[in-house]
């Protein structure tokens, strides 16, 4: 089996398991883990982007065999340091090709990282963000959904889970096809 082919089964293995084990914790309404292995499924989305779109063929080789082995992804910057490079950054490269990975990118984060949004059962946590950041994933979630959210709500994140998760799989799918064709 080649490098890119082991790649490719290793990030397609993660893909099935993260949206059975969605599947599941939505059926369970365990909601919060559900919304981060959205982030973990869009994390591969765009590691397979900054490997496309970011590297020529030596150091796509490198980072492939970087993640083979458990090793995080780095760099080498202008003046010869070696330096990690960060999902932020390799997210940002991303929204080339999505501007909604930003959206996915922040709110998955919140599920990460012990935030307020654990407490959604309790507290509508979309009520503790910034006018401009509600405004804008309302925006994308009437862009992309063809419906008018009047006032968002967290209700409107849970409702439209499943599809992003569908949306990122899809897309990963596609992008580890381009990856299989690179030289």
């Amino acid at each position: 089996m080649s490098l890119v082919a082991d790649f490719v089964r290793h990030v397609e293995d993660r893909s099935k398991e993260n949206q059975a084990a969605f599947a599941l914790l939505m059926r369970s309404g365990l909601l919060g883990p559900a919304l981060a292995l959205i982030r973990q499924e869009l994390d591969s989305m765009i590691r397979v982007i900054w490997l496309i779109d970011s590297c020529n063929q030596a150091e796509r080789t490198r980072l492939i065999v970087d993640a083979l082995q458990g090793v995080h992804w780095q760099k080498t910057t202008a003046k010869g340091k070696q330096v990690r490079i960060t999902d932020a950054e390799m997210s940002e490269a991303a929204l080339r090709r999505h501007g909604w990975i930003k959206q996915v990118y922040r709110y998955g984060c919140h599920f990460i990282h012990l935030s307020d949004w654990h407490n959604y059962r309790h507290h509508d946590p979309i009520k503790n963000m910034p006018n401009a950041e509600r405004e804008e994933i309302r925006d994308d979630l009437e862009y992309f959904h063809a419906e008018e959210i009047e006032e968002l709500k967290f209700s409107h994140i849970k409702m439209h889970a499943p599809y992003a998760m569908t949306k990122i799989g899809d897309n990963l799918a596609c992008y580890l096809r381009e990856l299989e064709k690179l030289p």
